[in-house]
Formats: C-alpha cells, structure tokens, sequence
C-alpha cells in the first residue's frame, strides 16, 4: 500500500468513528503532534507512543465537525501532505460558530 492510501484509510477510518483501524497504522513509538504550540488546546498536546494516542480521539468530543473534507494530498518519498476543509464548533468556544479550515 502507498503511504498516501495509508493515509486515506486513516481518515476513511477517522470518518466511520474507527480508532482501532487507526492505531492499527501506527508505530509503537508514533509522535503524534501539530506544528503549534500546544496553547491550551486539548487536542494539540503533543503525544508519544501509539498508547496515548486515544486521548487525542477523547479530547476531540469537545468538537462538532461540520464539514471534514479533504481537498488535495501529495506524497514525496514518506512524507504525505494532506490539506481538507473543514468546519467545526468547539464547547466553550466564545466565538460560536467559528470556522477552522
């Protein structure tokens, strides 16, 4: 399989509420994190190994996905980028109604 397929069945998986087919793709020792600092955001905190990746699936039960839409993917060697549209409400977000894409 591709690493660019990969990453479509992780988010094929993500769609179907899949966390087990997630973790499955995943390395044991997976660093899982943004390019941001963490800033008090329950989902952005970084993670190490596949065993705290679930927290970041928990921390997103705060957020009402609207629209998750991928848009374009491009894959150079094992490097896969992936760009969507998506439109989310977060609990206690004083901005209600806030898009994130």
């Amino acid at each position: 399989m591709s690493n660019i397929r990969t990453v479509q069945s992780i988010y094929e998986a993500f769609g179907r509420g899949d966390i087990a087919t997630i973790l499955g793709h995943l390395a044991e020792d997976v660093t899982w994190e943004y390019d941001k600092a963490e800033a008090g955001i329950p989902w952005l905190a970084p993670r190490r190994g596949r065993a705290a990746v679930p927290k970041f699936f928990e921390a997103l039960g705060a957020v009402d996905f609207q629209q998750f839409q991928p848009k374009m993917q491009f894959e150079s060697g094992n490097t896969v980028k992936w760009a969507q549209r998506r439109e989310l409400h977060c609990e206690g977000d004083r901005q209600a109604g806030r898009r994130s894409r």
